[in-house]
């Protein structure tokens, strides 16, 4: 299996790209990321990274601020509506198999 970085768009670019002083250079970077075959895998590695450490750069199409909204959105788990019954013998509701 090849590793997704040989795939990226950005491999042989400067790493300074991803790394913008302004907002024109974070819009190159996001261009960049824009016909990349494999953002999603390094938006994932991007996510894995502690989010004290992830203050800086683009990966996978995102800017440091789309990737706390990312991992804001995350936490809060979507509400799922679950069939439950009483079981008088234990004294519990059980979930209802669908």
């Amino acid at each position: 299996m090849s590793d997704w970085r040989e795939d990226a768009a950005c491999r042989g670019l400067g790493a300074d790209i991803f790394f913008p002083d302004s907002p024109s250079e974070e819009r190159h970077a996001l261009e960049v990321c824009a016909v990349c075959p494999v953002t999603d895998a390094c938006l994932q590695v991007a996510l894995a990274m502690p989010s004290s450490t992830d203050r800086f750069g683009v990966f996978g199409g995102t800017t440091p601020g789309d990737r706390r909204r990312l991992r804001r959105r995350e936490r809060i788990m979507p509400y799922v509506p679950i069939a439950l019954r009483w079981n008088p013998g234990r004294g519990i509701y059980e979930e209802v198999a669908q």
